[in-house]
Formats: C-alpha cells, sequence, structure tokens
C-alpha cells in the first residue's frame, strides 16, 4: 500500500503546477496609481491580479526570502479589507527578514565574503542588513562605503574597498559597474575598441578619485613618522607620490632603517612587528597620493593623473581636498538620475521579473530601455523618498503592476510586462521556505486590527526595522536560515548547489537547473528532515490529528504551510480517495511522502 501511495504522490507533483493559475483574482486597493498610470502605457490590454494566496507569497518571499506561515495566509484569504496588502507589506518591510535577505543581494552586488582573513568574520553582511534594517537611505550607504577609513571593526564600511585591497584600478571598474553601470576594464591597457571616446588615460582619470588611500594587514608601523610632515605609505605606493615628496620619503625610509631597523636583533624586529600587528584590515588616507600613467613606447606617461568623472566631465578640486569625497558629491547628487536608475533597475527586476535594460551594470550607447517613462517616474519617487529603497519597493509592490497575474499558456509567457514571469526560487529563498516549513519560528504575528492601529491616521510609514536579526554563524554544522551560512557557501552545501555564487564578481549567482539540484530535492538531507519533521510530535500535523483523529484533516497542513492556500476541492477529493481506511492511526510514513511530493512540485520551487 505504501509503493502504491508513493507512485501516486509522485504522479500528483505536475498536477500541482498549474492550479494556481486557476484560482480567483486578489480583492485588494492598489495604492501606487501613478505608477499603474504609466505602466498602462506598456501593456496591451488590462491588468489582470493573481489571487490572494499567491499574491501574499510572492509578496513574502520578495521581501522577506521565504514563503508565509499558514496562519498568515488564512489570515490574508479571509480578510476582507482593501489595504491588506498595503499593511502587510509594511510588516514585512519592518521584519528583520527583509534586511537579512536583502543583505545578501547587496552582498552579491558588493562581493561581500563571510570570513576572509584580516576581515571581521561577517563584519561586512551585517553592516549592509544593518544598515537596510534601519531604512539608511542609499546615497548615504554608498556615501559611507567609499569614504571610509579606518580599521574594518570600527568601520565596517570599510569591507568595500577590502575585497580589492584598496587598488585604485580594481576599485574604479567596480564601482564604475556596481553604480554607475559603465564597463571601463577594457581601457585598462589600451584605449576602449568599443567605446572610441573612452581612453585608458580616462580610465586612470577615474582611478585617480581612489588613489588617496591604502589598506594595509599584518603589521604596519603607522607612527614611524608621527610628528613629522612625512607621508608613512608602503613603498610600492612611494612612485605615486609628487617627485619631491618620493625623494622625502625615500631619505627618510632609509635612515629609518639605519637608525633603527638594521640594529635591531631578530628578537627585536619580532617584537616590534608584534607591537604593531593590525587585528583587523585598516584603510589609510594619505592626500598626497596619486596614480601614475603607465608609460609606453607609443604614449607620453608617467605623469599624475588628473581626476575625470566618468561622464567625461572634469571636477574642480582644491589642494588637500578628499578626492573620494569629490566623487561621491557628484554621484549621488541629484543632477545625477543614472545613479540613481542602475539601483532602480536591479530592484525592479527582482520584484517584477524584467530589468529596463540589461546588461544591468552596463548602460551604454547603444542599449535599449524598456518603458523609459516607468523608469524615469520611479527615479523621481525614490528621489523624494530620499532614496529610501524600502520605500521604493513598498511603492512597487503595492501597485496592480506588481500583481499581476502569471501567464496561463505559451503565447503569454512571451509577454513579461502584461504577465508575471514565474520564475525559480533563488537559492536562499528555497532554503529559507524549507526550513521555514518544519519549524516553530518566533516571530511576532499581529491582527490587521492591530497594524491598522500603527499606520492608520498617516500616509507616511515609519518602515525602520523591528527585532534582532539573524547573521553568519561560525557553526556551519546544523541546518540553520540562509542568512546565517557563510558566503560563499561551501561547494557541498545547499546554497552551492542551487546556485549561490562564489562572490568573485558581481552578482555571479546561477540559475541553470542541474542535476545535483534534482538529487538534492529528491534525496537531500533538508528535504528529507523536512518531510520528516511534519509529522514530528510538536507538529502542526499532528495536533490537528489528535484533534479529529483523521489523516483527511491532516493533509490540508502542507499545503496551507508550503503553499500558502488550502486546498481545492479537486485535490482533496483525489488526495483523500488514495488514503488507507484505516482506524485513526497516524500515517506518519504517507504524511512524508506526501511533503516530498510537494516539495519538489513546480508550484512550491517557483515565484508565482
Amino acid at each position: 500500500m505504501i509503493a502504491k501511495l508513493r507512485i501516486f504522490f509522485i504522479l500528483f507533483i505536475p498536477f500541482l503546477s498549474a492550479v494556481w493559475i486557476t484560482l480567483s483574482s486578489a480583492n485588494v486597493e492598489f495604492e501606487s496609481e501613478n505608477l499603474d498610470k504609466i505602466y498602462a502605457r506598456y501593456v496591451q490590454a488590462k491588468l489582470e491580479s493573481t489571487h490572494d494566496s499567491n499574491l501574499l507569497r510572492r509578496l513574502s518571499l520578495h521581501l522577506r526570502g521565504t514563503i508565509p506561515d499558514g496562519k498568515e495566509s488564512l489570515e490574508f484569504a479571509k480578510n476582507s479589507e482593501s489595504d491588506k496588502l498595503r499593511l502587510t507589506s509594511i510588516q514585512y518591510l519592518q521584519s528583520p527578514e527583509f534586511a537579512e535577505y536583502w543583505a545578501t543581494k547587496l552582498g552579491s552586488l558588493f562581493r561581500e565574503q563571510t570570513n576572509r582573513r584580516d576581515e571581521v568574520y561577517g563584519g561586512f553582511y551585517k553592516y549592509l542588513a544593518n544598515s537596510l534594517h534601519e531604512d539608511k537611505p542609499y546615497d548615504i550607504l554608498v556615501r559611507e562605503m567609499i569614504t571610509a577609513e579606518g580599521d574594518l571593526e570600527k568601520n565596517p564600511a570599510g569591507h568595500f574597498y577590502a575585497r580589492d585591497s584598496a587598488d585604485p584600478l580594481q576599485v574604479a571598474e567596480y564601482v564604475g559597474r556596481v553604480f554607475y553601470a559603465k564597463r571601463v576594464g577594457c581601457a585598462r591597457c589600451h584605449d576602449d575598441k568599443f567605446d572610441k571616446s573612452f581612453t585608458q588615460r580616462d580610465y586612470y582619470a577615474i582611478a585617480a578619485f581612489f588613489s588617496q588611500q591604502f589598506y594595509r594587514t599584518g603589521w604596519w608601523d603607522e607612527k614611524r613618522f608621527e610628528g613629522e610632515a612625512i607621508p608613512n605609505i608602503p613603498n610600492e605606493d612611494i612612485e605615486n607620490l609628487p617627485l619631491k615628496e618620493q625623494k622625502i620619503v625615500k631619505d627618510r625610509n632609509r635612515e629609518w632603517d639605519q637608525t633603527y631597523w638594521n640594529k635591531m636583533s631578530k628578537e627585536e624586529r619580532e617584537k616590534h612587528k608584534n607591537k604593531n600587528l593590525l587585528k583587523f584590515g585598516k584603510l589609510y588616507y594619505e592626500e598626497r597620493l596619486g596614480i601614475r600613467f603607465p608609460i609606453k613606447d607609443d604614449k607620453p606617461g608617467g605623469d599624475l593623473v588628473q581626476p575625470k568623472f566618468p561622464d567625461g566631465t572634469i571636477p574642480e578640486i582644491k589642494e588637500g581636498s578628499d578626492r573620494r569625497k569629490i566623487f561621491v558629491d557628484w554621484l549621488v547628487a541629484k543632477e545625477n538620475p543614472r545613479f540613481r536608475k542602475v539601483i532602480i533597475n536591479r530592484i525592479w527586476r527582482e520584484l517584477m521579473g524584467w530589468a529596463f535594460f540589461t546588461p544591468e551594470d552596463d548602460w551604454n550607447k547603444d542599449t535599449v530601455i524598456q518603458a523609459e517613462d516607468v523608469l524615469n517616474h520611479l527615479d523621481q519617487v525614490f528621489l523624494e523618498k530620499n532614496h529610501s529603497i524600502k520605500e521604493l519597493i513598498f511603492y512597487i509592490v503595492n501597485s496592480q503592476a506588481y500583481a499581476r497575474r502569471t501567464p496561463a499558456n505559451e503565447e503569454e509567457k512571451s509577454n513579461r510586462i502584461q504577465y508575471f514571469p514565474s520564475r525559480r526560487m533563488d537559492p536562499d529563498q528555497l532554503m529559507n521556505s524549507i526550513v521555514k516549513g518544519t519549524l516553530e519560528v518566533d516571530q511576532p504575528k499581529w491582527l490587521f486590527s492591530e497594524r491598522r492601529l500603527t499606520h492608520f491616521f498617516t500616509k507616511k510609514v515609519n518602515l525602520k526595522g523591528k527585532g534582532e536579526l539573524k547573521i553568519p554563524d561560525k557553526d556551519q554544522k546544523d541546518i540553520k536560515f540562509a542568512s546565517q551560512m557563510e558566503r560563499p557557501a561551501r561547494p557541498n552545501q545547499f546554497l552551492a548547489i542551487f546556485g549561490s555564487g562564489n562572490r568573485t564578481d558581481v552578482e555571479d549567482d546561477h540559475t541553470e537547473i542541474t542535476i545535483d539540484q534534482v538529487l538534492t530535492l529528491m534525496n537531500g538531507r533538508l528535504t528529507g528532515k523536512a518531510a520528516w519533521d511534519f509529522g514530528g510530535k510538536d507538529s502542526q500535523s499532528v495536533k490537528t490529528f489528535e484533534a479529529t483523529k483523521s489523516m483527511s484533516s491532516v493533509v490540508n497542513d502542507p499545503f496551507l504551510i508550503l503553499l500558502g492556500r488550502e486546498m481545492t476541492g479537486k485535490e482533496k477529493e483525489l488526495l483523500i480517495s488514495n488514503l488507507p481506511k484505516g482506524d485513526g492511526h497516524f500515517e506518519r510514513q504517507i504524511l512524508q511522502d506526501f511533503v516530498w511530493a510537494i516539495l519538489n512540485s513546480q508550484e512550491f520551487l517557483h515565484v508565482n
């Protein structure tokens, strides 16, 4: 009998994949009317909304990186208030899970790695998560990272530079791609062959903004020339000083070696090193540093390059100015919408399933922008909302455009603007959802009436986070939520198998389906434990069975918990007809097979 049921559950999987298309539409009020009016210019017919349960599941996966729990799904489905989407999105944006999940998104963009030598364990992730949790404006976040200095423990924003050891050439390429969607790497060794207007000197002119800093690890005698007007810099950076300063530093270093270092014994040198050992990496600023243009046979070089912005304009720089501050002032200025549109494009792609332009890090003269009026409108909203990522997301997810239904046939799939494109969960969403489906998670529960007391009297919404954040844990043995896992994930771990990247390049996660993924879902430890735990003594399924003494009353629980909806009449009839006729015995093995089938279904694995 058990073997026959397992075969039935395997055959039941594809039946689940199409059910969500046929359910009734959501009954919610959409706040973002201006966005919807502009969006309507780019659709062929009036947008149809997805159904309530799917809208909540989509919202939860996008904002929190996990499925809603069963109680949330029931409450949302039964609530008839028109503003329930607005109130739920506020709750989700305030939750720790939002900051944890979106910090992994920013972490992928900024190549955050949890456990690097000479860096604070999880320090960069924690900085990003805390910034999102407190609703720190994006322009301030970027300013903090670009102007960071000091040791990484006291100023975690400095991890932004530590990834490239503050190499100005690497930083120029990275900043160009991430914040300005401009690829400048082709001009590192020669003039850009694809963009004739961008030269090798232009490349070095961008790098010149980031040349007044250096990064040290290990031991560094930072007080060597204390009290003297002499730059204390690494030997490899001396050539990037003005010629007069070069001679002074070289002479003073030689004098110090002869007077002190050469006279020390081996033990004294070790003692000196240990005394000046840096606990973590440290960023130093030296205003006299610059960057020299390389000497080539066919071009003059060797001069200190004057800074030039990526758009070709030349800044006015006073002597002694921090060029990083001049750069970031230009970058985040109101008059520079490109900076805002680059991050808007990335956020829009995550939420809506299509981008205004691709690749997201290469906006060039040949770039075609889809629905440009929508992008321009969102730029104004983002500016008015003081660069708040939370406010921007809140505005988007409360639109009818966001709530549009998924395509019902192959022809509709090609129109991503009209219909929401169904996508496989990303690695974090999938891991979180499997774990959450079987754990009792301690998180605050609000009734809609209680939430309304907080937000009813004002249009201004406070989206500052509430609750404690879960951050990476050095104990990586137990199954935990994705935010607690190290990045990059180890090769045999769940996140790595499902596409979490190595963090060696900008957003290097991948979405290709592999055999390893299929096998992991079918036979892996995480899926197996999740399926088995559904029948544990403290589980909701056991509580339901004890109250009813009927397995037929239990089968709805996995639907509600994992899919965010109750069974349809057809599903219930089909499943109950295949359950053994018993005497009130709890069939844990059957429940396990049933849950396993749902975890392997297309409906569970996709954001619809």
